[in-house]
């Protein structure tokens, strides 16, 4: 006897949406696009492996981070921009 409801049905719905999902981010990588939330880094200097406290102070004060007034102020032009 075949067993009947809607188990099936999610089940098969959550698969496709995993495979469109895994689909799509393979098409946006390999035609070069940039997916929107998703930010390519590129790092300059590797981090050492020393563990001393001397270099350890010291590329902790080299480190630049970025603000975020910067970010919104990008984002605000370019979104003027369209």
């Amino acid at each position: 006897m075949r067993q009947k409801g809607f188990s099936p049905i999610i089940i098969i719905i959550l698969l496709g949406l995993l495979v469109l999902g895994a689909g799509g981010y393979y098409f946006f990588k390999m035609a070069g696009l940039s997916i929107p939330g998703i930010t390519q880094t590129e790092t300059s200097e590797e981090v050492s492996d020393a563990t001393d406290s001397d270099t350890l102070e010291k590329e902790i004060d080299e480190t630049q981070v970025d603000s975020y007034d910067s970010d919104f102020s990008e984002l605000d032009s370019s979104a003027s921009q369209l």
